[in-house]
């Protein structure tokens, strides 16, 4: 019987009965010993492949880093006990190299990668999570959704891969972010408008607006219409109305946007604006404006 002994610990190891090195060469001192090793071989090879990797380092610590790594044109993902052996070709293959491009893992412990001209998430398993199948996609997930985008259609879906908001938009904002707080809102644009809808999809604005407008904060949104930018409340009523050059939504910091009025020869001038739609007087202490 053939016994494994680790002489050594993580991938510099090799099996030393019966001299069966780990680099591949195989010394063996009689005909019997062969005929034995080939009687076995077929049977065993799949219980000595497990202890081998188990002796090389196998059992992948959750933890333990996963590196995006080429070989042969295709990426993988791969990890190491060491930069030395890392130099020295001396690493384990965790995901194999099979995909066209891959992003590195998040905090999240989700991997974007892309097959034939698609795209999808993997875990750190490298089971996959989001079907290879979107031609665009978000980084990484966001109050548990991801936006992706489909036959040129946009849509949300959650971790477990369900269509949360169905891909049917022609272009989608977000829930905030972008300095914003998160809101329950999102810009969509449908027919070649612009309204909000809800992490559903539900459609809470009307799709009549000319241009994208941000996040709701404090009730407020920047949005186009006539060609000038105002604000609505989440109700689609205009608080502030429509008589910008350029507008953004409000900063949670200081509870003020950033607008543009006609200046001379109609040229866009800043200000900036309180939530009332009034331009706010800006003093400068020193280097900063107030």
């Amino acid at each position: 019987m053939i016994r494994l002994k680790k002489d050594l610990t993580g991938l510099d190891c090799k099996v030393s009965e019966r001299a069966i090195e780990y680099n591949g060469s195989i010394s063996i001192n009689s005909k019997k010993e062969i005929s034995k090793m080939f009687r076995f071989l077929f049977a065993g090879v799949l219980a000595i492949s497990a202890l081998l990797f188990q002796s090389c380092g196998g059992g992948i610590d959750e933890n333990a880093p996963l590196i995006k790594h080429q070989q042969n044109g295709k990426w993988g993902f791969i990890t190491f006990d060491s930069f030395e052996k890392l130099r020295a070709g001396k690493f384990k293959v965790v995901i194999k190299h099979q995909y066209d491009n891959v992003d590195d893992f998040g905090r999240d412990g989700f991997a974007r990668v892309q097959q034939n001209g698609k795209w999808g998430i993997i875990n750190r398993a490298g089971k996959v999570v989001l079907p290879i199948q979107y031609d665009q996609m978000e980084l990484s997930f966001s109050q548990g959704m991801m936006k992706v985008q489909k036959d040129g259609k946009w849509g949300f879906v959650d971790a477990a891969g369900k269509e949360i908001v169905p891909v049917k938009f022609e272009r989608l904002g977000a829930f905030g972010g972008y300095g914003l707080p998160f809101s329950d809102f999102a810009p969509a644009k449908l027919g070649g408008k612009w309204g909000y809808i809800d992490k559903t999809g539900n459609v809470v604005i009307p799709f009549e607006y000319e241009a994208e407008g941000q996040g709701f904060w404090e009730g407020l949104a920047p949005v186009k219409l006539g060609g000038k930018w105002g604000y609505v409340n989440e109700s689609n009523e205009v608080v502030i109305p429509f008589q910008f050059l350029t507008a953004t939504g409000f900063s949670p910091k200081t509870g003020l946007a950033q607008v543009s009025v006609p200046g001379l020869a109609g040229l866009p001038v800043p200000r900036r604006i309180d939530k009332e739609g009034n331009i706010v007087v800006e003093t400068r202490k020193g280097n900063i404006w107030q």
